[in-house]
């Protein structure tokens, strides 16, 4: 009989876009989840987030959620890490996973239920965004309901009333939740004040479906030109914005590899470190609406050689 003590697994969610990965690897440079063993679960089958984080035993689960397409090999992995002695496992969620159904598996599984422990649920909220992602995505309202935990990013860019308001909203819809914000992974101060009234965040129209979600992986070709790309990706989030909900990839130029990120309308170019170099080119879009083939159509129109997509994943 195995009387060792169950490892722990803490599980960050949250919607695309809202700040997981910057969060996650913040406490990983500061010693906040030191010795851990990190998993990465990407909806895309081309994993780009793991670049970001400095772990030393990171594992990456791509090509679908944990919660649905990939939750046996999620168990699996979880078992073959405990074989291993991960003590202490952080699993970094896609953002379109429903991390009530990942605590449900796991501890339905008679091979992890006594040896791994769900420590808590930790999700990350656009404050900027929260008002009206939470009455329009479902998935951002459950993930936010599963949450022991709730970390608010992106304040500067809410109003502080607006701000203020989505912290009353959020103490009275999950009071069980202890919500704190952070900037760039670094914890700041709540907006508070005394006169504000809550505000429903699970009315009539905040159960209903969005649509389809779908993640498509597009292969951009041996050296895809970044100002054609940029133009496309402008082009893109102009006209269909409000249907792509994230963009990301690994881009080849010039002898470098620029890691690039979008959510809503902004758009981030960072060079990669030298080590990463040599990380699988390609671009992930996630949104709703759009057809991958049209998408790899419309990259040809603006010269840029990109091959038909592959590992469509719908969510």
């Amino acid at each position: 009989m195995n009387h060792a003590a169950p490892a722990r697994l803490t599980i960050l969610s949250g919607f695309l876009g809202s700040g997981k990965t910057t969060w996650l690897a913040h406490q990983l440079r500061h010693g906040a989840f030191d010795g851990v063993d990190v998993i990465v679960n990407e909806a895309a089958d081309l994993p780009v987030d793991d670049r970001l984080l400095p772990a030393r035993r990171l594992h990456i689960l791509a090509g679908g959620c944990a919660c649905c397409t990939q939750r046996q090999p999620l168990l699996d992995l979880l078992g073959t890490m405990l074989d291993g002695g991960a003590r202490h496992i952080v699993l970094e969620t896609s953002g379109l996973a429903e991390p009530a159904r990942i605590v449900e598996a796991v501890r339905g599984d008679p091979k992890l239920a006594d040896r791994i422990l769900v420590g808590e649920t930790v999700s990350t909220l656009d404050a900027a965004a929260a008002r009206d992602l939470l009455r329009s995505e479902p998935l951002a309202l459950r993930q936010v309901e599963a949450a022991d935990a709730i970390i608010l990013t992106k304040l500067p860019a809410a109003l502080p009333g607006d701000a203020a308001r989505l912290v009353a909203s959020l103490r009275a819809f999950v009071p069980r939740a202890h919500l704190f914000a952070a900037e760039r992974g670094v914890e700041v101060e709540l907006p508070v004040a005394d006169d504000i009234v809550p505000e429903p965040l699970d009315g009539p129209d905040a159960r209903a479906s969005g649509g389809e979600i779908v993640a498509a992986t597009l292969d951009l070709g041996p050296a895809p030109d970044l100002s054609a790309l940029a133009l496309w990706l402008s082009a893109l989030l102009h006209a269909r914005g409000e249907s792509v909900l994230r963009v990301k990839g690994v881009v080849a130029s010039g002898g470098r590899r620029i890691l690039l990120q979008a959510a809503g309308r902004s758009v981030e170019l960072s060079e990669l470190k030298a080590e990463d170099r040599e990380a699988t080119d390609g671009l992930v879009v996630i949104g709703r609406g759009f057809d991958a083939a049209a998408l790899a159509d419309s990259l040809r129109s603006f010269g840029i050689d990109a091959a038909e997509p592959r590992g469509a994943c719908r969510a």
